[in-house]
């Protein structure tokens, strides 16, 4: 039979993976806002997509932490902290915030194809 401890592994190890199976929609989250931003967006369609760009890395920052996947949720955090310093800017990013991003966003596909949500 098994021991308390034992079920809360299982139990543990299943959210885990429901989290995994779920990061895919995460991710994507935060890809099409960052696919309008990488565009030339109007100051709206910028407003709006950095707001999902912070909600979104925000979820990841918050949860790839909770279930233990530190890199994942590091990577997030720093999205989300850029997004944050820039959101009420009236100037479109430069090319080298792009360039700086799209590393980032880069790391966080990686971060998440470890933890085997998705393919890189």
């Amino acid at each position: 039979m098994p021991t308390k401890k034992d079920q809360y592994a299982d139990a543990m190890a299943a959210i885990q993976a429901g989290y995994v199976a779920s990061l895919p929609g995460c991710i994507a989250a935060v890809a099409a806002p960052w696919a309008i931003l990488r565009g030339a967006p109007s100051h709206e369609d910028r407003a709006g997509a950095t707001a999902a760009m912070i909600k979104g890395a925000h979820g990841i920052a918050g949860t790839g932490a909770t279930f233990g996947f530190q890199d994942l949720g590091c990577i997030a955090g720093d999205i989300e902290r850029f997004f944050l310093e820039i959101r009420n800017r009236a100037v479109a990013m430069s090319e080298g915030e792009l360039a700086e991003v799209g590393q980032l966003m880069a790391k966080l596909h990686c971060a998440a194809a470890q933890v085997g949500a998705t393919k890189s």
